[in-house]
């Protein structure tokens, strides 16, 4: 009984380094800038895909403090000034979080369209505060660029999501799950 209720939580919780582990590769690819010919180095904000679908299937994977954490990483090592991205990202989980109900409801399109706007939204945030912080227009045009290849990149990423999903474990050992005798 013990035997099988610890060999069921271990492979839960192997079973949750697949989508952390992705976790963990779109933030570093969120802070490595991807070379464009023509334009030059911009970087997109794909742990922005990665937190938006956790937000919307699984919120409990992606806790307040991981996020917050996530964005002080992001600040770090992009070289923002710190608080940035902890409170843009979090702010944005907060209201996907929110909108949830309605997000699962719909079809592919239209979360890619929702994404569209949450990425939008995330840049101008994102631009606005840093104009602010620095007393100083930002430049916009590597702002939308990479916001505009966020959105581009918003399905194959959104796919892989998609698979590593299912290998997360199931509801019933969970995540906070208490122990029954």
């Amino acid at each position: 009984m013990i035997l099988s209720f610890l060999t069921e939580r271990l492979q839960g919780m192997v079973r949750l380094a697949v989508p952390l582990g992705f976790l963990a590769l779109l933030l570093g690819l969120h802070v490595v800038g991807f070379v464009l010919p023509y334009v030059g180095t911009v970087r997109a904000p794909v742990f922005l895909i990665g937190l938006y679908y956790w937000a919307i299937y699984r919120p409990v994977l992606l806790p307040p403090w991981l996020v917050f954490v996530c964005g002080a990483a992001i600040d770090i090592i992009g070289n923002f000034p710190l608080g940035l991205n902890m409170l843009v990202l979090v702010l944005v989980r907060w209201i996907i979080t929110d909108q949830r109900r309605f997000l699962m409801a719909q079809t592919f399109a239209m979360l890619w369209v929702s994404y569209a706007v949450v990425a939008l939204s995330h840049m101008l945030l994102q631009w606005s505060l840093l104009s602010l912080l620095t007393l100083s227009f930002a430049p916009v045009t590597q702002a939308a660029l990479s916001t505009m290849l966020s959105i581009i990149l918003f399905p194959p990423v959104y796919l892989l999501l998609l698979g590593t999903h299912r290998f997360l474990p199931s509801a019933r050992i969970g995540l906070r799950q208490k122990v029954q005798p």
